[in-house]
């Protein structure tokens, strides 16, 4: 499953991968899990306590949106952790298939990181004159931030799925593009349909094994975009002497949160764009052969299916760029109006 020792590590320390070497649940690693989701929930119940002692009217509201983000994080790693154990047989099917190197996942991870740890940083600095000497404020920031980071461990897993199977229709597209050359058109044909039929069953498991998560990582990302964007609003208003700072912080995790949904709408696309062209090309090639007065039935059947996979959160939300525009652009519309009838 894992390209290289770093990630595989790292998600086995996040206790977000439940599987041993034979593909099957190792109680070591659950327990651990559990474990670490009983840390994450400590962590939430002290921030709630925090809240409830201070006194601020707008920032006691940023603080509560902060504190619902933290817990919609946790029960993403948890979803995730439930997800493996109760579709293991599902999880097992896919890691098996799991053969190609997943390169841009692996740069994305990267990327996040570092946002991350760049945001966290800022965050600390922008934080240390409102509350200084607070050494559990810090603490819990950091803690706070790497339950976001185990959540891109889980986000790291579905785009390391789903870009293996790109890979794999892309290699589909390329030998369908010179079937024409092919002396046994036909039989050949079928074997490359069988490949892309496996491949859009492969995405339909990735679909179900994910559903809830992605959902949650929609809420997540949408959450931070609204926090982290009312955040830098608050600081335009109270005219702080830090303006740029949090602003740079501000922007910083917007675009993390943005990029993590704008990564799933591209990785869907990508996978229904070359099941679409697969679809086009076998389409065009079965009627030049019709029009020759070969008649394939059984490949037109197929062409006529139009099989595809509908990537949802959920079964709520359609997985694509039209939901991407969609958040930022109620995100942007809902702080409007926060800010008009708050400052």
């Amino acid at each position: 499953m894992f390209d290289s020792k770093l990630t595989s590590f790292v998600t086995n320390l996040a206790g977000l991968w439940l599987f041993n070497n034979d593909y099957n649940i190792s109680c070591w690693s659950l327990i651990e899990s559990i474990l670490l989701r009983i840390l994450e929930l400590t962590g939430i119940i002290h921030e709630a306590y925090r809240i409830s002692k201070h006194k601020k009217g707008l920032d006691l509201l940023l603080r509560t949106i902060f504190m619902i983000l933290s817990l919609i994080n946790h029960t993403l790693n948890l979803v995730h952790m439930f997800s493996q154990y109760h579709y293991r047989n599902l999880w097992r099917k896919l890691i098996r298939y799991k053969t190609r190197k997943a390169k841009l996942s692996t740069l994305i991870l990267g990327c996040n990181f570092v946002l991350l740890f760049t945001g966290t940083f800022g965050f600390l600095f922008t934080s240390r004159n409102a509350e200084r000497n607070d050494v559990l404020l810090c603490v819990y920031i950091v803690l706070k931030q790497v339950i976001h980071f185990f959540n891109n461990i889980s986000f790291y897993q579905f785009t390391a799925f789903m870009e293996n199977l790109i890979i794999n229709l892309k290699e589909i597209n390329n030998e369908m593009e010179k079937i024409e050359k092919q002396y046994y058109f036909k039989v050949f044909a079928k074997l490359l349909i069988r490949k892309h039929d496996e491949l859009i069953k492969h995405g339909r498991l990735i679909n179900i094994v994910f559903s809830w998560h992605n959902l949650l990582l929609c809420i997540t990302c949408t959450l931070g975009f609204i926090a982290n964007l009312y955040r830098v609003c608050l600081a335009v208003y109270s005219v702080n002497d830090q303006i740029l700072s949090i602003i740079i912080v501000g922007l910083i995790f917007v675009s993390y949160y943005v990029g993590c949904v704008q990564t799933v709408a591209y990785f869907c696309e990508q996978f229904g764009k070359q099941v679409e062209n697969f679809n086009e090309h076998l389409f065009r090639f079965t009627t030049e052969r019709c029009f020759q007065g070969i008649k394939d039935d059984d490949l037109r059947f197929y062409t006529a299916q139009k099989k595809k996979v509908n990537f949802t959160a959920a079964g709520y939300l359609n997985l694509g760029y039209p939901l991407v525009t969609s958040i930022i652009g109620s995100t942007i519309t809902f702080i409007v109006i926060v800010v008009q009838f708050s400052l």
